[in-house]
C-alpha cells in the first residue's frame, strides 16, 4: 500500500446527475493536469462511475463501495475533498459522518488533504462544529469560494492555512455540445430566448418554512413565466441543471410548464446530451436559481438575475457591483416586485454585460490562488 504514492482521489458529488457538480469534477480534472498530474493517477469518487469515466476518461469507483474507496485513499498521495458544499449543518449526522469518514481514512494512511474550493457552512449546531473543528484542523489546506465561508472557518479557531479564493469553474475551458439538436431545439433556438434555470426547493426541508405550499409555489412561478412571455418578446427556456436523484429539475419545469397559458413560448428543455454552456451562451439574459448556472453565466459574459435560496448564491452575486440591485429571495417572490426589478435590469442588461466582463477578471484572477495551493500540495 505505501509502494503506490501517486494516486490523487476527488471527492464530491460526481455522477449525481446535477451539471454545476459535473462542471466542478470538470475543472478539478483540468487543473490537476495542469499542475502535472498525469490523468491514469486521477481517482474520482462518484454515484455512477460509469459515466463518469466515460465523460472524464478518468478511473472512478462507485462511492458508497467504502472497501475500495478506501483502499484507494490509503494508497494516494492526496485526497481532494472538493465537491462545492460538503461541510454544513443541514443534514443529517449520517451524511456529515459519511464525508468526514473519508477524511478520516487518509489520515490513518498519513495521505495527504485538501479541503478545495468549497462552500462551508453554515455551522450553528456546536456538534457540526466540534466535528468540523476535529477534521478540519488536520487536513493540510483549505481553500474556501466566498467570503461567508472564510468567515465561517475563521470563526472555528484553526491553525490549518485558509485561503478565500473562488470557486474552480472561474477558469475552466468551457466545453460546447456538438450538434446533438433536435429539428424543433434548432427551430426554438434561432428565435431569441431568456433561459431560466429553477430548483425545486421543497426537496431541502431546511430551505424551506414548515407551511411551504409547492403547489402553491408552481402556480406562481407559472404565472410569472407567462407575465414574461407578455412583456418581452424572447421566448423561455426551462432549462434543468439536476435531472436525476431526488431533486430533478426537468420533473419540477414539466409542472410548471402543464400550468402555463402560453406553451408556445416556451421550451421544457429535456434533451440531456446538451451542454448547459451552449444553451446559456445563446441567450439574450439568464434568471438563475442555481449556483453554476450563475457562475457559469459570468464566464460567458451574460447579464444574469439571481433568484437566490441560500448563502452561496447571494454571495456569489453580491461580488458583481452591476448585479446587487438584481438579486430576489426565491423563496419569498413576490410576482410583482420580481416584474419591476426585473424590467430595470432587461433596460440596463446591455451595460450590465459590458461591464460585467471586467468583474469576471478580477474573480478568475483571485481563483487563480487555487492552482498555487495545489500545486504546493506536490511540492511544485
Amino acid at each position: 500500500m505505501g509502494q503506490d504514492k501517486k494516486k490523487t482521489c476527488i471527492l464530491g458529488w460526481a455522477g449525481n446527475g446535477n451539471h454545476g457538480d459535473e462542471v466542478l469534477t470538470l475543472a478539478l480534472i483540468q487543473k490537476l493536469l495542469r499542475s502535472g498530474v498525469r490523468k491514469e493517477d486521477i481517482v474520482v469518487f462518484s454515484r455512477n462511475p460509469q459515466e463518469t469515466e466515460a465523460c472524464f476518461s478518468v478511473k472512478s469507483v462507485y462511492i458508497k463501495d467504502f472497501f475500495r474507496c478506501y483502499r484507494e485513499v490509503m494508497s494516494s498521495k492526496l485526497l481532494i475533498f472538493g465537491g462545492g458544499g460538503l461541510i454544513h449543518d443541514q443534514k443529517t449526522m449520517k451524511d456529515s459522518l459519511f464525508w468526514y469518514s473519508f477524511l478520516f481514512a487518509a489520515f490513518l494512511a498519513r495521505t495527504k488533504c485538501l479541503v478545495f474550493g468549497q462552500t462551508i457552512g453554515p455551522l450553528k449546531n456546536r456538534r457540526d462544529r466540534r466535528l468540523a473543528q476535529f477534521f478540519l484542523s488536520r487536513v493540510q489546506a483549505i481553500t474556501v469560494r466566498d467570503e461567508y465561508s472564510f468567515k465561517e472557518v475563521q470563526s472555528l479557531g484553526l491553525k490549518t492555512p485558509l485561503y478565500l479564493t473562488g470557486d474552480l469553474v472561474l477558469n475552466m475551458a468551457l466545453e460546447e455540445s456538438e450538434n446533438v439538436f433536435s429539428e424543433e431545439e434548432k427551430k426554438f433556438l434561432a428565435k431569441p430566448y431568456i433561459v431560466i434555470s429553477l430548483k425545486d426547493i421543497s426537496k431541502e426541508k431546511w430551505n424551506v418554512s414548515k407551511d411551504y405550499d409547492q403547489d402553491a409555489d408552481i402556480e406562481k412561478i407559472a404565472f410569472l413565466v407567462d407575465q414574461l412571455c407578455s412583456v418581452y418578446k424572447e421566448n423561455i427556456i426551462l432549462f434543468p441543471f439536476q435531472t436525476t436523484g431526488n431533486i430533478n429539475d426537468i420533473e419540477f419545469n414539466s409542472k410548471i410548464y402543464e400550468k402555463l397559458k402560453q406553451k408556445k413560448r416556451v421550451f421544457n428543455w429535456k434533451n440531456l446530451r446538451v451542454k448547459a454552456e451552449t444553451i446559456l451562451s445563446g441567450s439574450q439574459v439568464i434568471i438563475g436559481v442555481r449556483l453554476h448556472c450563475l457562475i457559469l453565466s459570468a464566464v460567458l459574459g451574460k447579464a444574469f438575475f439571481t433568484l437566490s435560496y441560500n448563502e452561496k448564491t447571494t454571495g456569489f452575486s453580491e461580488q458583481f457591483s452591476l448585479l446587487k440591485d438584481y438579486i430576489l429571495d426565491f423563496k419569498t417572490l413576490d410576482i410583482r416586485k420580481f416584474l419591476e426589478v426585473f424590467g430595470q435590469f432587461y433596460e440596463q442588461k446591455n451595460s450590465i454585460q459590458k461591464g460585467l466582463k471586467k468583474e469576471v477578471l478580477v474573480l478568475q484572477e483571485k481563483e487563480r490562488m487555487n492552482d498555487l495551493v495545489l500545486r504546493g500540495m506536490y511540492g511544485r
